[in-house]
């Protein structure tokens, strides 16, 4: 080999070697380093302190706003869960529209300088109606095991899976894009069925490497429990911990050790505040005990994500309940839970007080963007109501059966269910009306006159009656959210057992009837729309729907503005705003007393706004002179209003 050749050969080896390391130094790369015990991010060491927001929580047009918001408060990771509920409400059929677009939440995160941490569950608890998991699953087999290799449930989920990663394969960090860690299932160590699970967590573990790629950092959550991490841990799967304020965080990273000896520690769950439950009062965390805990666990080299840090709304019925000393407790419409980010977006002392912590620990990249603590807010004058029509007066076609079905043996999810039948016998006087197996909150009418109401939360399933041979019973049943946690998030809602009369059980005919079946309502509310305004007031305790009409003021350019609906005088309902569902509201129970509207919810001068309440137990318009049939739109929120005084808990 001459010299010639020789030179040619070296600058060739030489030219390969430096492209191949220009190459490597471009590629972007997370992993995770067992040695080292760190995150590793393109190949330098890594950790974050990250906040969790669920865009389904948050109207898509406030996604932004919020996201700057977080970056603004130091933070360099979000967290999000996947709500598969919302996404395929009918088997088969997606739609990743509006608030469901999963993509564009992603990509505007990344946009801010974001990354981001995926929990795809597919039960994510979230205080949801059953944890996310969509009710179909329940009509489709009476016997199916959620979360488990069960095929009824697999198939489904498998078909779920197939439509879902692979859109967010493009957007893996290693691909090119923000998303950095991917949770396959979530905190499995509370779910109780450890000694058949193996399958299952396999298969997870497997199908989300399949379908996102085999060098995707999956992880899972438990509590600070030997038991429940040893549990939830799936091999070969980065295991994390969560807990709250107060607590040690030593002893809880203690026990992740226990059951993952190497790896970075992360408590995927820092709770900054506490959900709430209707009639209990507000839950909340002092920042003081929030900063602490968060500096201990910072100074340890831990990774740490802020659940919630903005906390958002449960739009429509999409509040969940949780089983508490075998209490059913439904949760309230906000989710607000204290976090350093409110509801509506305005900045808490809790939020300036934790970037402060960050900054001791971390680099933070000062926004250029600023904001202010608190934005303003819309004080509307109040708004009379008007009567439009009874619960009865809109019945859709009924399905008959001889004995009462479910909600979800109908294939109906969520909202209201009418059960009614006639006597054909002359019953004692009067007669123990009686519902063993209802889930969740009955009105009994007999004739169309109020009867009484049943509780599952306060255990109250009979009610003496007054009825005569060929009386017509009605009974107007709420689901009032299915468990978001724990072993029996597959509760069946409506009617589960026989309506009986002094043990007499009533099976000669029953027509059921799905209120409101659309999930907008928005069929029904076309209709209240297009019905006269009546000058009377409707029946005591009747189910009954009013609507209201507004327009702002056309001298203020600023409007509309974020808002909070106020409902004095009314008892227990659900509110639409322009067709958008608020929520509910029950404010002579608590803490809620107030409904967030967002400012994209109103129409803007000089348009007409329409309000719609569905009051279900009591209006104020049944006074006659009908001066206090007002609701109002107001500047201040209020989720910590009085509560019942019997309340035991």
């Amino acid at each position: 080999m001459n010299y010639l050749t020789k030179l040619a050969l070296s600058i060739g080896i030489l030219f390969i070697f430096v492209f191949v390391r220009s190459s490597n130094a471009g590629k972007r790369n997370f992993a995770i380093d067992y040695n080292k015990n760190v995150f590793v991010k393109d190949g330098e060491p890594f950790r974050y302190v990250s906040g969790s927001m669920h865009y389904f929580k948050v109207p898509t047009q406030l996604w932004r706003d919020r996201l700057q918001k977080m970056k603004y408060g130091g933070l360099n990771v979000i967290q999000t869960y996947i709500k598969w509920s919302s996404v395929e409400r009918t088997p088969g059929v997606y739609d990743f529209s509006g608030n469901n677009n999963i993509t564009r939440f992603i990509n505007e995160a990344m946009e801010e300088g974001l990354l981001v941490i995926i929990r795809v569950g597919p039960f994510i608890d979230a205080e949801v109606d059953m944890g996310g998991l969509p009710p179909w699953l329940l009509a489709s087999s009476p016997d199916i095991k959620l979360r488990t290799s069960d095929p009824k449930y697999l198939q489904p989920l498998d078909r779920w899976l197939n439509v879902l990663l692979p859109m967010l394969k493009p957007l893996m960090y290693n691909n090119g894009g923000p998303i950095i860690m991917v949770q396959p299932e979530n905190e499995f160590g509370s779910y109780m069925t450890c000694s058949t699970s193996g399958d299952y967590k396999a298969y997870m573990r497997d199908t989300f490497l399949k379908l996102l790629g085999n060098d995707t950092v999956l992880f899972t959550t438990d509590g600070n429990l030997d038991s429940m991490l040893k549990c939830g841990k799936i091999p070969n799967v980065f295991s994390t911990v969560d807990f709250g304020a107060g607590g040690n965080a030593s002893n809880s990273f203690g026990a992740l050790r226990r059951t993952q000896p190497n790896g970075p520690l992360v408590n995927s769950e820092y709770y900054s505040g506490w959900l709430d439950h209707w009639g209990h009062p507000h839950s909340m965390v002092s920042s003081k005990e929030v900063c602490k805990t968060l500096d201990d666990m910072l100074s340890m080299n831990a990774s740490v994500n802020i659940y919630m840090y903005h906390g958002g709304t449960n739009f429509g019925f999409d509040a969940g309940s949780n089983l508490d000393n075998g209490i059913y407790d439904p949760c309230p419409t906000s989710y607000d839970y204290d976090a350093p980010i409110s509801e509506a977006g305005d900045l808490r002392t809790k939020f300036f007080d934790i970037k402060n912590v960050i900054k001791k620990h971390m680099k933070v990249i000062e926004t250029e963007k600023t904001f202010s603590n608190e934005t303003e807010k819309m004080h509307l004058p109040p708004i009379k109501m008007q009567y439009v029509a009874s619960i009865f007066d809109l019945l859709p076609m009924p399905i008959l059966n001889p004995t009462p079905l479910s909600f979800e043996q109908l294939n109906h999810s969520y909202g209201f269910m009418l059960y009614s039948t006639n006597l054909t016998f002359q019953p004692t006087d009067p007669i123990i009306l009686s519902i063993p197996g209802l889930h969740d909150r009955a009105q009994i009418f007999i004739d169309h006159e109020y009867a009484g109401t049943l509780s599952q939360t306060h255990k109250i399933t009979q009610v003496a009656v007054l009825a005569q041979k060929n009386s017509r019973i009605d009974i107007l049943v709420e689901n009032q959210g299915r468990y978001a946690y724990g072993p029996d998030i597959n509760q069946r809602k409506g009617i589960l057992s026989n309506v009986t009369l002094n043990d007499f059980p009533l099976t000669n005919g029953w027509k059921h009837y799905r209120i409101f079946e659309d999930w907008t309502w928005s069929n029904v509310l076309e209709k209240i729309d297009s019905m006269p305004r009546l000058n009377s007031v409707g029946s005591l305790h009747i189910p009954s729907f009013y609507v209201g009409s507004f327009v702002l003021p056309g001298n203020d350019t600023n409007f509309p503005l974020d808002s909070f609906l106020r409902v004095n005088g009314w008892w227990k309902g659900v509110a639409f705003l322009n067709g958008h569902n608020l929520g509910r509201y029950w404010p002579n129970v608590g803490p809620q007393v107030t409904l967030y509207a967002p400012s994209v919810y109103f129409l803007p001068y000089p348009q007409v706004n329409k309000i719609v309440l569905f009051e279900l137990e009591h209006s104020p318009c049944n006074n006659l002179d009908g001066e206090s049939c007002f609701i109002q739109f107001v500047d201040k929120h209020v989720i910590n209003g009085p509560i019942p005084l019997h309340n035991t808990k």
